[in-house]
Parts: structure tokens; sequence; C-alpha cells
């Protein structure tokens, strides 16, 4: 038989096994594979009786619910960490309109012009003549606004690294459904095949 013969028959194996569990429960599956076991011992080759053993069909049945589980939570965790971070993104967007804000009322206070450009400080005058000071000036002005977009920036950095963990767990998650499925594809393969020997 061609491998791409052997593929499709396995994913049509593996629909009947899905298809038999959802009409029946992974009881009555288990019951069945027993009575084909126990009926077929003498025919089967002894290489399938660790495969389709009931425990062996039982637990893949039960691997298959817990890695659905990882799946489904390690996709809430990440769609939840996406939420997070829109919050804090839109925060930072807000505090850094903030900034500015209050480096324009900052420069709102300067007098003069050009080289003779200051402001008053507590009754004190304070030059701004050049472009470091003006810099400085408008720093100083908004610096618990810098301070927050900073801590925002953080946290949003720390979100990134949850959300690489969390698509990565994601991942792994996903891959052992595959894999297990893989097996419950088999083991429907299997069971096929030998019902349809007669065992």
């Amino acid at each position: 038989m061609a491998l791409r013969d052997r593929r499709t028959c396995m994913n049509d194996v593996q629909e009947q096994l899905e298809h038999l569990v959802t009409l029946y429960g992974p009881d009555k599956v288990k019951v069945a594979a027993q009575k084909l076991s126990n009926a077929s011992v003498r025919t089967m080759p002894a290489e399938y009786i660790p495969v389709l053993s009931p425990d062996e069909v039982e637990k893949t049945i039960r691997n298959l619910d817990q890695a659905l589980d990882w799946t489904v939570n390690a996709g809430r965790k990440k769609e939840g960490t996406y939420q997070d971070k829109a919050g804090l993104v839109k925060q930072q967007t807000t505090m850094e309109a903030a900034v500015k804000l209050a480096e324009a009322e900052a420069f709102m206070q300067i007098e003069g012009e050009g080289r003779d450009q200051y402001v008053m400080e507590e009754g004190k005058k304070i030059a701004l003549n050049n472009d470091a000071a003006r810099d400085a000036f408008r720093r100083r002005a908004s610096v618990e606004e810098r301070r927050q977009v900073a801590n925002l920036t953080a946290q949003i950095n720390a979100i990134d690294v949850e959300l690489a963990e969390a698509g990565d767990a994601w991942f792994t998650a996903k891959e052992a459904v595959e894999t297990i499925r893989a097996k419950a594809y088999l083991q429907a393969a299997l069971l096929n095949f030998l019902a349809g020997r007669g065992a």
C-alpha cells in the first residue's frame, strides 16, 4: 500500500475513532476494544496487542482529554496576556501625551527670546540660553510623566516575555495533542483492520 494511501486510511480511521467516542463515549469504546481484543487474541498478531489493549485505548482517550485541556488553558493564558498588554499600551499612549502636555506647559512659562530666554522659578531667574538648558528644563518639567511611561514600558516588556512563554506553552500543548491524536488514529486503523478481517 502506498504511503499516501496509508495516510488517507489513517485519517479515515482517526475520524471514525473520534466519531465512535463522540457517539458512544470513551467507556463504551473501551468495552468494545476489550471484546475485540478478547475475541481476536488468537488471530491478532502479537505486536498489535500492546497497542490495542483496553487499557491503552483508555489511556489514549484520557491523554487526548488532558492534552485538549492543556491546549485550551494555554490558549486562554495567551489571550489574557494579549488583553493585559492592550490595556498597558493604551495607558502608555496616554502618558506619552501627558509628557508632551507637561513640556508644552513648561515652555509657555519661558520668557524672552533667543539667547535671552529664561524662566522664573521660586523667585529665581533660570537662564535657558542654549539647547542643552532648554532640553534639561523640558525634561525636568515632565519627570513624573516620563517615570510613569518608563514603568509602563517595563510592564509591557515583561508581558512580551509572558507572551513568548505562553506561545511556547500553547505550541507544546498543540504538539502533544497531535502526537496523541496520531496514536488514536493508529489504534482506530488497527481496530478497523482487525474488524475487517473478522477477527
